[in-house]
């Protein structure tokens, strides 16, 4: 049987993800209260199997594999409460984990995808640091406060909070005016890294303000003595040309079983 553990209790299972071998900045940001998350073991004082369940939309499910009982619960919680929207993404944390999750969800024709983890490569950043773009005239880059927070959808909730987000994250803007037109911001907080999501409004693209917010992002977060980092789907061509404008490398592929629930 799951139980499910409330935050405070939250450190019975981190042996089980002790040696993830990726995702560790969205694994600690939750076990660090700095990620929204849900927590289930099989048993509370000694948990052997753990299912982690974040705000990201993403389940890691870790420790011994479960046997035929437990693999069915695991299945009806995974389904009843924690997709968020009509896709499912779990990621494995080896591949006997990736073998039963495929197998648990065959009926839904469970896909594996990838996901490309990047970190700060220095030389890089000093390389395109040399030469970088100007702010247009009219424009403003300003680091968040609690309104650009509050203004951006999603992001109060997402963080657990508008006070959680201004006291373990940080974001900085491309402002147009008071409108804000491209930003680059933490999507978490984890592990000693700060995990970047960046993006821009349409009519303002291709005039390297997203890159300029990046830039801005990686000085703040190597001040506050963090790792930058950066994370997209195999897919993203925008997000992986991005990345590497500004100075991160591709360290590792991120396996996912992805299905569609409608």
């Amino acid at each position: 049987m799951l139980h499910e553990l409330p935050f405070d209790e939250f450190h019975r299972a981190l042996p089980l993800y002790a040696d993830a071998p990726h995702s560790r900045p969205i694994i600690m940001a939750a076990f660090e209260g700095n990620h929204v998350a849900r927590l289930f073991v099989d048993d509370i004082a000694q948990p052997t199997v753990a299912l982690l369940s974040c705000a990201c939309g993403f389940i890691y499910p870790a420790g011994d594999l479960a046997g035929e009982a437990l693999k069915g619960e695991i299945r009806e919680l995974i389904l009843r409460e924690m997709p968020d929207g009509p896709f499912l993404f779990i990621s494995p944390l080896s591949e006997a984990w990736a073998d039963v999750g495929s197998a648990m969800f065959v009926d839904l024709e469970v896909q594996r995808i990838t996901r490309y983890a990047y970190e700060l490569a220095p030389d890089r950043l000093e390389r395109h640091a040399s030469c970088p773009p100007r702010l247009p005239e009219g424009f403003a880059l300003r680091p968040y406060d609690a309104a650009t927070v509050q203004a951006i959808p999603g992001m109060a909730d997402f963080w657990g909070g508008i006070e959680r987000f201004m006291a373990h994250g940080f974001g900085v803007g491309v402002f147009h005016g008071d409108a804000l037109v491209s930003h680059c911001h933490t999507f978490l907080v984890g592990d000693g890294c700060a995990e970047a999501e960046a993006g821009t409004e349409e009519a303002y693209r291709r005039q390297g303000l997203a890159t300029l917010a990046c830039r801005a992002f990686i000085e703040e977060a190597l001040a506050r003595g963090l790792r930058p980092t950066w994370s997209c789907w195999f897919n993203n061509e925008a997000s992986v040309a991005l990345a590497e404008k500004v100075g991160f490398v591709r360290q590792s592929d991120v396996p996912m079983l992805f299905a569609r629930l409608s």
